[in-house]
């Protein structure tokens, strides 16, 4: 038993979790004063947008990205870097054309809402599968410590953007 709690799986696992519960932790405490800024409609359409960009980035490498980790040599993994890469690039074109022609966000999403906001949910589809692509490269180095800071410093900016957002306009994406 000793042994399984000195292991480098148990010390990796915990320091995963601890980056995963602080990012957590931030979310939660912001969200009560989202919550007072932002009317529902606000959240209701940023939730719609949100879905949408999540929906889309998570084939937007097919899934590609898991191929990093894999390989023996570093060499093979950089490589393997490339494909899902070119996938992520091709898919934000193609979804780029879809969403910019409405015929996404009006057939499948029935979401008309989101018309505006075309260009960031185009932006957040690449910037999120580039940020799943790239998330694999600390856990083939084995660098969980880098990942865990990194899951709060983003969920940090995420919550305080929205804050200063919140704050400066009163009204979601009303300050673009």
């Amino acid at each position: 038993m000793k042994d399984l709690i000195k292991s480098d799986f148990t010390k990796n696992v915990i320091k995963h979790f601890s980056g995963t519960a602080g990012a957590n932790l931030i979310t939660i405490i912001s969200l009560p004063i989202l919550t007072r800024i932002y009317s529902p409609i606000d959240f209701g359409l940023f939730q719609l947008m949100l879905s949408t960009v999540l929906t889309f980035s998570v084939i937007s490498s097919l899934k590609l990205e898991l191929a990093v980790v894999i390989p023996k040599y570093n060499v093979v993994s950089n490589t393997a870097l490339n494909l899902p890469n070119r996938f992520i690039n091709y898919n934000n074109d193609l979804y780029f054309t879809f969403l910019f022609t409405g015929r996404i966000d009006s057939f499948l999403l029935n979401a008309e809402k989101l018309s505006p906001y075309v260009l960031y949910i185009s932006f957040g589809i690449f910037a999120n599968g580039l940020f799943q692509l790239v998330q694999y490269v600390p856990i083939r180095k084995k660098e969980y410590s880098f990942l865990a800071r990194t899951k709060i410093i983003q969920s940090g900016l995420s919550q305080s953007s929205s804050l200063t957002a919140g704050l400066w306009a009163l009204v979601f994406l009303d300050f673009i």
